[in-house]
């Protein structure tokens, strides 16, 4: 099992510091690396931590180097990259402000996107 973080993976934030973006990100990064469930798809994982269901949101999109366009809506910089392997599965997910998750499974070509706040 690997799991990695990469706090600012666009480097738009500049003299943020880490500790000061993890503490937004809450709970979220935690749930992605669940030890109880490190064995399940990261979507599994963070939907049986979060306890309030993962409802897709649909009408975004999410760039290559992870920025959330939502039809006339400022545009959201990822705060985290989280990359995680489980049973040489690779998956990521990137979290933004408000709470927003864009989730992309093995094998998937699109991402989940989701609300978690």
């Amino acid at each position: 099992m690997k799991l990695e973080i990469t706090i600012d993976p666009t480097g738009a934030y500049g003299p943020k510091t880490q500790s000061g973006i993890l503490e937004q990100c809450g709970f979220i990064p935690a749930f992605a690396g669940n030890a109880d469930y490190m064995t399940e798809s990261l979507f599994e994982s963070l939907d049986k931590s979060y306890n309030f269901g993962m409802h897709e949101s649909h009408g975004g999109n999410v760039t290559d180097d992870g920025v959330f366009h939502y039809p006339e809506d400022p545009d959201l910089i990822p705060w985290i990259r989280i990359d995680r392997e489980y049973d040489g599965k690779k998956e990521h997910m990137y979290q933004y402000a408000y709470g927003m998750v864009a989730i992309k499974s093995h094998g998937s070509d699109t991402y989940f996107i989701t609300r978690m706040d």
